[in-house]
């Protein structure tokens, strides 16, 4: 596993620690210099024995057909809350669209799940609803026996503070900017991870049990 540029903050829910107990090994601040046959060179002089090599660089929104079309981009195609875009009756959902969240400012997530709520709320849109987007993003991630479900959306700069007890894997990470939440992170505390999103969506004060 290789991590170009890690992060130098150690965040609260690290699981770097849970991995490495699962024998997954980090080579880190290294990059690729040669894939070979059956092996990965590293900038470093480094040879991995492999069978499969996974490159992940991000993606970049194709925004072409937008701006020929005179609808307003910046990374990603500019929408309203209700995802519709400076060009009246055209609507852009998913990872393409850039919306502005009520809780974390313009946004753009790049999730299924987003897509898939998007979509939804942009039909009912087409067909005349007036219906504002104001659902939080949320995602999970499994590590070996850790799973961690994240809402809202949080940024690098936000204060976090944790309520439980994260080595015993029953905890939340709450993440706060301007003294108001902007995310949660949880682990084994996925009713709790659910009355956060209803918070979230509310604009409602969330305090954990």
């Amino acid at each position: 596993l290789l991590l170009q540029q890690p992060s130098r903050n150690r965040h609260p829910f690290d699981s770097s620690h849970v991995v490495r107990e699962h024998g997954v090994k980090f080579h880190l601040g290294r990059t690729p210099a040669a894939i070979r046959d059956g092996c990965l060179e590293l900038d470093d002089g480094a040879k991995l024995d492999c069978d499969l090599v996974v490159v992940g660089i991000g993606v970049r929104p194709n925004t072409h057909l937008a701006e020929q079309a005179g609808i307003a981009t910046d990374n990603g195609v500019l929408v309203n809350e209700f995802l519709e875009t400076n060009v009246p009756k055209i609507f852009a959902a998913g990872d393409i669209a850039r919306w502005p969240d009520p809780r974390a400012g313009r946004i753009r997530v790049e999730h299924w799940v987003v897509a898939q709520r998007q979509g939804q709320t942009a039909a009912r849109n087409i067909l005349g609803a007036g219906e504002r987007f104001t659902l939080p993003p949320f995602f999970w991630s499994n590590h070996f026996d850790l799973h961690i479900h994240y809402v809202g959306h949080g940024s690098g700069g936000d204060h976090a503070s944790v309520s439980g007890d994260l080595k015993a894997k029953h905890a939340s990470v709450i993440f706060r900017s301007d003294d108001k939440v902007s995310a949660v992170a949880s682990v084994g505390r996925d009713r709790e991870n659910l009355e956060a999103e209803v918070a979230l969506e509310r604009a409602e004060e969330f305090n954990p049990g």
